[in-house]
Parts: structure tokens; C-alpha cells; sequence
């Protein structure tokens, strides 16, 4: 959500004056009263220099779990806060993703598609694949049900796939076999 959206969700809380930065920019003079600093997305440590405009600084929240740049650099008696578990979802989504990208050569395909050739080739598929996750922090614990080979695994509704003991005819609608129309 924009920061602007996120102020205003703010400023509803009784006792929160919440300020709106931009990182690029010196601080706001409302800055000199803040408590906490919400430090900007993927801050890299140049951010860390904000905190000089901060005097009664108590707390840093991070938008991130990484919080090794913040680490050891805050004043004494200032509290570090990272965004541990807040994007562990959608990370371990990417990591699928991405290794469906590169077994199946999406790369590959999408520059030939750019060149207006048709690059036909075999690839590989995750299918019996093993994957080792290293660490066992929000990122990893919600990797590993998402690579889960349950969840690759065909679910069936209805009725169940067609055997040789169940077999029927092919319904007039879909021309599948199946033991009742679909």
C-alpha cells in the first residue's frame, strides 16, 4: 500500500501522529518529536543516517526480515524491529516460480518470442526434484509447504479417474471417459 494510504490507516489510532518522509529529502520538522522511524523498503545502509534526525528515537521498524544493516548501528537504548514473516509468502511463491523458470526456459522462450522466432525444445519439469532449504527462519518454514509434492499432485472432484473396472463412455459434452456425464 502507498505510504500516504498506510499514514492515514495510522493516523485513526488514538495517540499516533504519524508523518509521512521521503528518504531522498532531509526529514520533516516533525521528525524531532518521533519515537519510532518505519525505515524505507529494502533500505540500504546509507538509510541508517536518517537516525541522526530522529533525537528521541526508541524504536526502528523494518518493512524487511534482513535487518544486518540496522545491526549494531543504532544508538544505545534504541529498539530494532524487523518485518519477520511478513513477506515469507509470497518469497517462497517467487522461489517456486522461479525455479519453474529455469526448468522450463521461460527465459529462453520469452527472448526467442522477443526476436518473433519459435524456439521448440524439450525442458525439464519439477517433478521429482529435490531441493535443499537452508535455514529454517519465516522464509524457509513457508517454502517448504508451498515445494510440498502434495500440492503437485493431481486432486481429483467428483467422480474418480477413469480404470479399466470403471470405464465408460465418453460424455456427448467434453467427449471425456467417464462413468456419467459431466
Amino acid at each position: 500500500m502507498p505510504h500516504t494510504v498506510g499514514a492515514e490507516i495510522l493516523s485513526g489510532v488514538d495517540g499516533l501522529d504519524p508523518v509521512v518522509y521521503d528518504p531522498e529529502k532531509p526529514l520533516p520538522d516533525e521528525a524531532a518529536h518521533a519515537r519510532v522511524l518505519v525505515a524505507p523498503f529494502l533500505a540500504g545502509s546509507d538509510a541508517v543516517g536518517i537516525i541522526e534526525q530522529v533525537p528521541n528515537l526508541e524504536l526502528v521498524q523494518l518493512l524487511t526480515a534482513g535487518a544486518e544493516t540496522w545491526i549494531g548501528r543504532l544508538p544505545e537504548g534504541v529498539g530494532l524491529s524487523d518485518g519477520r514473516g511478513a513477506h515469507g509468502g509470497a518469497t517462497a511463491e517467487w522461489v517456486v516460480s522461479v525455479l519453474l523458470a529455469v526448468y522450463r526456459h521461460l527465459d529462453r522462450f520469452v527472448r526467442a518470442q522477443d526476436r518473433g522466432e519459435w524456439d521448440y525444445h524439450q525442458t525439464e519439469e519439477l517433478a521429482g526434484k529435490k531441493i535443499l532449504i537452508v535455514g529454517a527462519g519465516d522464509v524457509g518454514q513457508k517454502t517448504r509447504p508451498v515445494w510440498s509434492p502434495s500440492r503437485w499432485r493431481p486432486r481429483w472432484s467428483g467422480a474418480p479417474p477413469a480404470t479399466a473396472s470403471t470405464a465408460g463412455t465418453s460424455c456427448p459434452r467434453c467427449c471425456r471417459t467417464t462413468t456419467r456425464p459431466c
